[in-house]
């Protein structure tokens, strides 16, 4: 069963104050907060949906190795492991957090909590039941910016909950067992996460710069058209060679002056593969602005 919830308004503020409350939670790594108690975390997190697995008979194998419940993909590193609901690790009450289901794999191994290919989460939550009497597991936390930490829990009594809240994202979380020789099987159960957002990549600066002379050129067409074949829009070059960027700029429109732009001119043919047009020459010759591209960085303008 999952449980919608509205994202909390004022979460950070919120966080700030809860952080000095001994035993609720405690500040992490980063910009990671770690809660230790479900009502604090949901208060203070925001969280819009919680997993209970209740909505699944018992038992019900929902696949094997890798499975997505409400937006969050459960990986085994067992290949072979199949997730259940109501797989009723612990056997002894309590064996869940709501009844009727708890949601772990038929094989020991370490467990990773992901949101999709690239994505991440600003909130993820969930209580662990250990097959043994006390927890015996580290709970590995990675963020949108590939650092990591490691929060032990261990000896804490069944069930135990973690929640953890970072505002910049949250790509994983592992849960593994902290020695080999404390291999007890686990579960999960009311897996509280926030919003998904999948990373969005950047534009190509090449697509940038084509759109832009795109933009120019049929700025250049349409003002011909408009103000006649005799007038330019005064335009601006500026060609860096270090870095080589280009950058142009549209000023007022008036009759376009004739300084020798040869230089920049020759960049941005280049670039865009189209040659703009020569105005007459009846500025100093190009000789002059040549001379000056000894320094390197050799900036050419027309106004």
């Amino acid at each position: 069963m999952r449980i919608q919830r509205i994202s909390t308004a004022g979460v950070l503020a919120f966080l700030t104050i809860l952080s000095t409350a001994g035993g609720l939670m405690r500040p992490a790594w980063g910009n990671v907060i770690v809660f230790t108690q479900e009502p604090e975390f949901l208060r203070a997190a925001p969280i819009v949906s919680t997993e209970t697995f209740d909505e699944f008979p018992t038992p019900t194998v929902l696949g094997t190795e890798t499975v997505i419940v409400d937006g969050v993909t459960y990986t085994s590193d067992q290949p072979a492991a199949r997730w259940i609901a109501g797989i009723l690790i612990h056997q002894v009450p309590p064996r869940f957090v709501s009844p009727p289901n708890d949601f772990g794999t038929d094989l020991i191994g370490s467990d990773t909590l992901t949101f999709g290919a690239a994505a991440t989460t600003n909130a993820i939550g969930f209580f662990l039941l250990t097959a043994g009497v006390f927890t015996t597991y580290n709970v590995i936390v990675t963020t949108a910016d590939g650092a990591q930490f490691i929060d032990p829990l261990v000896g804490e009594p069944n069930p135990a909950f973690r929640g953890f809240v970072a505002p910049e994202g949250i790509a994983s979380v592992t849960v593994t067992h902290i020695s080999p020789l404390s291999l007890f099987n686990f579960s999960f159960d009311n897996v509280s996460r926030g919003n998904i957002v999948s990373a969005v990549p950047e534009p190509a600066s090449a697509t940038l710069l084509g759109f832009g002379v795109f933009s120019l050129l049929a700025y250049f067409v349409l003002h011909r058209r408009l103000k006649g074949p005799g007038t330019y829009p005064a335009v601006i070059f500026r060609c860096f060679w270090r870095p080589t960027i280009l950058s142009i700029g549209l000023g007022a429109d008036r009759n376009w002056p004739a300084p020798a732009i040869g230089v920049c001119r020759a960049a941005i043919s280049s670039s865009i593969g189209v040659d703009l047009p020569i105005p007459p020459k009846t500025h100093p010759s190009l000789g002059a602005m040549a001379a000056g591209l000894a320094d390197g960085n050799t900036q050419c303008v027309t106004a």
